[in-house]
């Protein structure tokens, strides 16, 4: 029963990632609005030709433009061409406003959709206003479990449950690692004290460079490259290559005490350029990475909560998986040790 219970968390872990994986690969996307095409009629009327993904437009549509005013700008004319095309007409008049609109589409299968700033109206002001128009009425949650569209990343959103969580497992083992380095440094320090800290260490490592690799597949699908000079990929990178040369560093000392100790000091350092870089100077200076440089993180615009479902248990799962490729690196090069030291 002890041992039932001590492995539980162990179980935990795959199951947790388990569901994070069959979530992130089998979920359907959510329906969203992929792009707008517009076309202005001199002074007369404005067309939206409307591209979507996972829609039903062939459903009766309520669709309006709204700037920054509380007012409505809605079409004249709709023309629904399939599931997934549609096209509307407004006057210019109706338009109360100047500046950025946004658009929104709603019917019962798909709810509402948005999508910001499709159409900058810059003419002459009309006196047109909506009437009898609630757009409250037409604001509400689906209540099916989806992965949230959101543009720019469509599908490759799928891939927040992998990377970020990479990231979360790299800081989970270095700060492990750093624990066990600074009690290295105590005046009754155990050998397997150090053991513990450098596969910490190394095992942190894999997953950073795992995070690095999802993070470039992501870039491209996004960014349109493998890699931007941006301060968050240079700090992962840098910090990677901060706990490589920890790596290398204990190789180069051949006594056990002596390298124990200065690689210890090294992983305090190491660890505090670790969150300077990937932590500290990346919200500091302009960044594409989301929740950087000013840029929103993913929970403030994760609208339904479907993600954070399935983005949690996936942190939680890769974390227990981490720690426990950890313990099993670390049983496995203390055997070794003993073997050598018998041999």
């Amino acid at each position: 029963m002890k041992g039932l219970l001590k492995n539980t968390w162990k179980l935990l872990a795959i199951l947790l990632v388990a569901y994070a994986c069959i979530s992130s690969f089998f979920l359907p996307m959510a329906p969203g609005i992929y792009t707008v095409q517009t076309t202005a009629v001199a002074d007369s009327t404005l067309t939206l030709d409307v591209e979507g993904y996972n829609t039903h437009f062939t459903e009766n549509n309520t669709l309006w433009l709204q700037g920054k005013d509380s007012n409505a700008v809605l079409p004249f004319n709709l023309v629904v061409q399939s599931d997934d095309r549609l096209s509307i007409e407004f006057y210019k008049q109706d338009f109360t406003i100047t500046g950025s609109h946004n658009l929104w589409v709603h019917n019962q299968i798909d709810k509402t959709l948005f999508l910001p700033n499709v159409f900058f109206y810059d003419g002459e002001v009309g006196v047109k206003k909506a009437q009898n128009f609630d757009r409250a009425n037409y604001i509400e949650p689906r209540s099916s479990f989806e992965i949230p569209y959101k543009s720019i990343l469509y599908e490759t959103i799928r891939n927040l449950n992998f990377h970020v969580c990479m990231w979360f497992v790299l800081l989970a083992l270095m700060t492990l690692s750093l624990v066990y380095a600074v009690k290295s440094l105590s005046a009754n320090a155990q050998e397997i004290w150090d053991l513990r800290s450098v596969q910490a260490a190394k095992i942190g490592v894999y997953f950073a460079l795992l995070g690095i690799i999802s993070g470039s597949i992501w870039a491209k699908y996004t960014w349109g490259a493998w890699w931007v000079n941006d301060p968050k990929l240079n700090g992962a990178a840098l910090s990677t290559l901060v706990y490589l040369a920890y790596l290398v560093l204990r190789q180069s000392i051949l006594d056990p005490e002596k390298r124990a100790r200065i690689s210890a000091v090294y992983n305090v350092f190491a660890y505090v350029l670790m969150i300077v870089f990937i932590q500290i100077l990346p919200r500091l200076t302009d960044s594409l990475h989301p929740g950087n440089g000013g840029n929103p993180a993913f929970s403030q615009y994760d609208l339904d909560n479907n993600l954070r479902m399935i983005f949690y248990p996936a942190t939680l799962g890769w974390i227990l998986i981490g720690i426990w490729i950890w313990q099993i690196s670390t049983r496995i090069q203390e055997i070794k040790n003993k073997y050598e030291k018998h041999a």
